[in-house]
């Protein structure tokens, strides 16, 4: 198996009390999620066989209006997972991690 790969990302959800599905007041909901298959990488007589195991990982995202400009905060990694990406190489991935993004406009 070669493996597959599927994401998704900024899937919003819309507050349930809004009937016509749009954001109101700025805010926004996203969550997103990296899903692939194991991932095989050296197949030849010489090296052997060998293959990266596979993982979904979830990331969400808010961000609303504030103080004249917008916050964004973001998750990535939400369960922690610990997984690696390669071809010829294997390269960890980072674990759980947090950022805020303030913007400003003048």
């Amino acid at each position: 198996m070669s493996g597959y790969f599927i994401r998704v990302t900024n899937t919003v959800i819309p507050d349930a009390s809004n009937t016509n599905n749009s954001i109101q007041g700025g805010e926004v909901l996203g969550a997103g999620f990296n899903a692939f298959t194991d991932l095989l990488i050296l197949d030849s007589p010489t090296t052997g066989t060998f293959s990266l195991p596979g993982a979904l990982v979830v990331n969400a995202v808010v961000s609303f209006d504030v103080a004249g400009g917008n916050l964004s905060l973001a998750v990535n990694n939400l369960a922690d997972k610990e997984y690696y990406k390669g071809y010829s190489t294997i390269n960890p991935q980072r674990p759980r991690n947090t950022a805020a993004r303030f913007t400003y406009g003048f």
